[in-house]
């Protein structure tokens, strides 16, 4: 027996950056009337170029795309995907005796991993192929805190045992099985999350640019291609996305790609598209190959990054299923799946407690504000930006990894600006996120010299921003562009901040630069 445990405006562009210290305007929506009134240019341009437009349908397939290749990474998360660990115990007068055996996917490179990382904790043990074995541990409990279910093999037959999530027996069923003490699964629970992590890392390769890609990258582009095909049939349909087929296609990716496709069909057999679980390996292809569009200024875009963040995703940190739309260059509809951030805020950098519901669900269409959303479908509510004026009362976002973006700058603008707090350094745009919720009141982003920011990296969170009241610029106060393709054309790196706070801190960043550039 089988688990699968899921955890589961239009941008105003303006060409001078003055326009973030003017925003004195009045602006109020109707959604009955699906109209803007008000007065200010900001409120007259918003009337006329997006009262009209609705994008309730789009934005309806967005989110039932991101949840489902959220489901996907989650599954991969869990295990479940990689290997079966079989625990077997048998009760001898009250005794329980433990004996550990595996069920692998036919993956040698896998078997391999899992048995070194078992050797290490002083466990021999031989690859075995299993079937049939009576019991299985989900990783669920881990997650959530909440208790998970043991199947254990007992008296002939198969019997379920509740564990609390201490992994020690419930007492009801101590009782029930007249057992002495209670049976802690502890240690079986912890090498099960080394050897989780083990595999996550051997499944990790680089592409031509040296990024990290994984089969979760690659699942959930396809997830989210044939979800929006499905749901928004449109000869037009145009994806702008992060992967490509070409490394599958190699004789060397065919075990991959098989992997991929069982991941895809399992997925979609457990929703509502089990109707199209069948999926050969080049249906496959042909929906991650989807995302080859080039973008523009005219027409319709979607924008995807599958997993943004797949070195949080490794580790099992931060990352998002970050999906965008663009309508004639500009962003009008963003949704970020982060299924590892909290619900409770994580402005104490307490994004790691295990205490905490996790699985967030942040979406926004312009002129309509910023909601987020359980991942598992609970009432949305909608959220906004910090209203933090004083930038000593400020906390700030930026990159995990120091090799995404420049530490040294933003400590130093940090500095001028009299920030207290230490920064919270996650990964993805997990931070648009918790932004537009008012976890925290800036985001910096310096990345290295050379590097061109994709609009895959920034088109969902931008709009989840923006339509939480906050404002996305570039080092200069300029807006983001996103009509010009792939990349994005800025000045230096992006800012991102309430509208209070926003003169102080280009203040400070223009400060920070011309003293970074007079001391080479």
């Amino acid at each position: 027996m089988a688990i699968n445990w899921f955890r589961a405006v239009p941008k105003l562009r303006h060409s001078e950056p003055e326009f973030i210290r003017s925003h004195a305007f009045s602006l109020s929506f109707s959604p009955t009337k699906r109209a803007f009134s008000g007065s200010g240019r900001i409120a007259t341009a918003l009337s006329s170029s997006s009262s009209s437009m609705s994008y309730e349908k789009e934005l309806a397939a967005a989110k039932k795309a991101a949840s489902l290749a959220a489901l996907l990474c989650q599954a991969i998360l869990s295990l479940s995907d990689f290997i079966t660990f079989c625990l077997r115990v048998d009760f001898k007068n009250g005794n329980p005796e433990h004996k550990l055996s595996i069920e692998s996917a036919s993956n040698s490179e896998h078997d391999n991993v899992i048995c070194d990382q078992l050797r290490m904790q002083n466990i021999c043990l031989s690859k075995t192929h299993v079937v049939n074995l009576p019991i299985l541990l989900p990783f669920k409990h881990l997650l959530d805190n909440e208790s998970a279910v043991v199947f254990v093999y007992h008296l002939q037959e198969t019997e379920s045992l509740y564990f609390n999530p201490d992994c020690s027996l419930s007492r009801p069923m101590a009782n029930q099985y007249n057992l002495s003490s209670q049976v802690d699964f502890s240690y079986w629970f912890s090498l099960l999350q080394k050897v989780q992590k083990a595999l996550l890392q051997s499944d990790v390769h680089s592409k031509s640019d040296k990024s990290p890609v994984t089969v979760a990258d690659y699942g959930s582009q396809a997830i989210v291609s044939l979800v929006l095909e499905r749901e928004l049939p449109c000869e037009s349909f145009s994806l702008v996305a992060e992967e490509d087929s070409g490394d599958l296609r190699k004789e060397s990716g065919q075990e991959t790609l098989e992997r991929i496709k069982k991941l895809v069909n399992d997925t979609l057999a457990n929703s509502d598209f089990s109707s199209v679980s069948n999926l050969t390996t080049e249906d496959v292809l042909r929906a991650i190959d989807n995302g080859k569009s080039e973008g523009g200024s005219s027409g319709q875009h979607w924008v995807l990054d599958p997993i943004d963040g797949t070195k949080g995703f490794v580790r099992g940190d931060q990352y998002a299923i970050a999906l965008g739309l663009l309508d004639e260059g500009k962003v009008v509809l963003g949704v970020l799946a982060c299924p590892n951030l909290p619900l409770a805020s994580i402005s104490g950098n307490n994004q790691h407690s295990s205490y905490d519901k996790v699985g967030c669900l942040f979406f926004a269409t312009v002129g309509t504000g910023t909601y987020m959303q359980p991942l598992d479908g609970s009432y949305p509510i909608k959220v906004h930006v910090s209203a933090t004026e004083n930038p000593e009362e400020a906390s700030f976002f930026e990159s995990f990894e120091a090799a995404h973006s420049l530490h040294d700058l933003s400590s130093s603008i940090a500095q001028k600006l009299g920030v207290k707090a230490l920064p919270v350094r996650i990964d993805s745009q997990a931070k648009y996120g918790a932004l537009s919720r008012g976890d925290g009141a800036i985001y910096l982003r310096f990345p290295h010299k050379g590097y061109r920011e994709k609009i895959w990296d920034h088109a969902a969170g931008c709009i989840v921003v923006t339509e939480a009241g906050g404002v996305v610029a570039d080092a200069a106060g300029n807006p983001l562009d996103f009509s010009k393709g792939k990349y994005l054309d800025l000045d230096t790196g992006i800012i991102v901040t309430n509208q209070k706070l926003m003169p102080l801190l280009l203040k400070a960043v223009r400060e920070s630069l011309e003293e970074k550039l007079s001391s080479l």
